[in-house]
């Protein structure tokens, strides 16, 4: 019984004791401590389990550049290749034990492209560089430690892509290509089941579809080509003829086309989609010529050229030579009434079409002169 007497006093005393205002707040402090030293505890435990070897980090780091879509290359402080992927090597045909831990002047890569490297390095900057006849951008990225502590630089090389060579472009190119071209292949392969065909139509047919796939899939490769630039390559340099030329016509790949066509024989050009873009464009610069195509939405050819002949000044005056396929129109003299200085039918040749600006040209130089 005095034992049960003795317990009941002891609890009885802690109660008396948490009432004192004093002892509440030292009680509620040991919580928090003891709060904040489970937190940080529990905390330096979950970042212990994050942490990486210097052998792991390496690892990750290999991986990730050598799945890289540039050719990649890391420089420590002192300038020493740490690591090199797969697709530097490959740009400059080196093998891996050439460069690694190697000095970036002593690995074998051209001595201009060193200089630019160390150079830009300094200021972390983009740059390009023109090699092999090839032009490459090249970014930088700084190595740091958690602590800011600078370990080097992360070099990244890609060449450059024609601008309008990019995914996007390619895509839309090769669907307005593939739709008329399936279409033939198709047709032919149906034509080719009739049983009143002789065996030479049939010859025909298969020849039609053979080729046809045939040249798909040679455009589309042009088209993926790296060095696509060289067909921009011009042929001749001209003295007081015409230089910027205005592309109008609503289909992607006849622009495309035209502008191959013009950039490698020299010319400036710029395209609009429509013949509204067109008259926006001739009132706010000036153009040499304009090839129009007729057939358009939003503004079709003849009333984009009504309104430019309507303009004030010079602009009014410019030789647009109407470039179509329709059948409307198969002669000079009916597109002259409507303003147009000259007619080119499609499917047309090269030649063709420059001979006629080459008329043009020669007009100019008369007058000029």
């Amino acid at each position: 019984m005095g034992n049960y007497a003795e317990i009941s006093q002891f609890y009885l005393l802690n109660e008396i004791w948490l009432y004192n205002t004093t002892n509440q707040v030292l009680l509620i402090t040991l919580l928090m401590l003891f709060s904040l030293v489970a937190y940080l505890f529990l905390k330096s435990r979950s970042r212990e389990n994050f942490v990486l070897t210097s052998s792991e980090r390496y690892s990750y780091l290999k991986t990730i550049t050598s799945n890289s879509e540039t050719a990649d290359l890391i420089l420590d402080t002192t300038n020493v290749v740490k690591f090199a992927n797969d697709k530097f090597l490959e740009l400059f045909n080196l093998i891996k034990h050439q460069v690694d831990n190697k000095p970036v002047r002593q690995i074998g890569i051209p001595d201009d492209l060193v200089k630019q490297l160390l150079k830009y390095k300094i200021d972390n900057k983009t740059f390009t560089f023109n090699m092999w006849g090839r032009k490459f951008f090249v970014k930088y990225a700084t190595v740091t430690t958690d602590e800011g502590q600078l370990l080097g630089s992360l070099i990244k090389i890609h060449e450059e892509k024609n601008v309008i060579l990019d995914d996007e472009y390619v895509s839309q190119w090769m669907h307005e290509l593939n739709t008329p071209l399936n279409a033939i292949m198709g047709y032919s392969e149906l034509l080719a089941g009739e049983k009143n065909l002789t065996r030479e139509q049939k010859r025909q047919l298969h020849t039609i579809s053979d080729h046809s796939a045939l040249l798909k899939k040679r455009i589309e490769n042009l088209l993926m080509d790296q060095e696509i630039s060289r067909i921009y390559k011009v042929d001749s340099k001209r003295d007081n003829g015409l230089e910027k030329i205005l592309i109008v016509d609503d289909v992607t790949i006849n622009r495309t086309l035209l502008k191959i066509i013009l950039k490698r024989n020299g010319y400036d050009v710029t395209e609009a989609k429509n013949g509204r873009e067109a008259v926006e464009k001739i009132s706010e610069e000036w153009f040499d010529m304009i090839l129009m195509d007729l057939s358009m939405p939003v503004m079709d050819g003849l009333e984009a050229t009504n309104q430019i002949r309507e303009m004030k000044g010079e602009r009014a005056t410019v030789p647009i030579i109407a470039v179509t396929a329709s059948s409307l129109y198969n002669s000079d003299k009916a597109l002259k009434e409507k303003g147009f200085n000259g007619l080119v039918k499609k499917p047309f040749k090269e030649g063709e079409l420059i001979s006629i600006i080459r008329e043009f040209e020669k007009v100019s130089k008369v007058s000029s002169g």
